[in-house]
């Protein structure tokens, strides 16, 4: 409302433009990645008739080389094709040098150009795209972050034999959590009777065999049967 007694119009707000549900983001090392990915594909398919067999007089369905070479046949396809579109959209980002003019030497190729550093328009949205390259460090760091998990697991696997699943589930589950940033101790004490659980629907419920802790070899005969046969 205006001093004169008059309603002035709001604008209304500008509506986002929704995201693309279907929209294919490609990052730094799709490329090499689907390069990879590929060669695996075919080195697998070439090992087929050296580890699978093929008998005479059995049905298609029931050959044991017939549905590992589906399986394979559609991942050399599938990776194939992702490897071409991975080719096409590198391609398109790369920077082209500009025609020579006319009467102008043109400049002999010799071996590789690098390629010079340029943002990605997917920098819009996330910074870290900044370049065409194959194979960027940033990108391979990421690559590898998720080893780093796979072997915290390993290490649990190869603790069990010393420890005892219990003792190792126990303490593994925690150190798992201050690992992703969990600090509080009632969630660090959370995870560890979560573990706890765990051994006990598994080991001491379920029976499944689990290797004894050298561990258990610490205390009497009747309490280490105890350990060995519930935990």
């Amino acid at each position: 409302m205006t001093p004169c007694g008059r309603t002035t119009a709001i604008p209304a707000p500008t509506p986002k433009p929704a995201p693309e549900l279907f929209a294919v983001r490609r990052r730094p090392g799709d490329l090499f990645f689907a390069g990879v990915l590929f060669v695996l594909a075919l080195f697998l398919l070439s090992r087929l008739p050296a580890e699978t067999r093929w008998f005479d007089r059995v049905d298609l369905p029931l050959q044991p080389r017939f549905w590992p070479a589906v399986v394979l046949g559609a991942f050399t396809l599938f990776s194939g094709l992702h490897l071409m579109q991975s080719w096409l959209a590198w391609n398109r980002t790369v920077p082209r040098q500009p025609a020579p003019l006319a009467g102008t030497p043109a400049i002999p190729r010799s071996g590789i150009a690098k390629r010079p550093r340029q943002r990605s328009p997917l920098a819009r949205t996330r910074p870290d795209h900044l370049d065409t390259s194959l194979l960027p460090a940033g990108e391979l760091l990421r690559w590898l972050r998720p080893l780093e998990f796979a072997l915290y697991f390993v290490a649990y696997a190869a603790s069990i034999p010393w420890l005892g699943y219990l003792l190792s589930t126990a303490v593994f589950m925690p150190l798992l959590g201050l690992r992703t940033g969990i600090r509080s101790p009632s969630g660090l004490g959370l995870l560890a009777g979560l573990g706890i659980g765990i051994v006990l629907v598994f080991k001491t419920g379920l029976e499944v065999r689990m290797p004894s802790g050298a561990l258990y070899d610490l205390f009497p005969p009747q309490v280490r049967n105890f350990l060995i046969r519930n935990f």
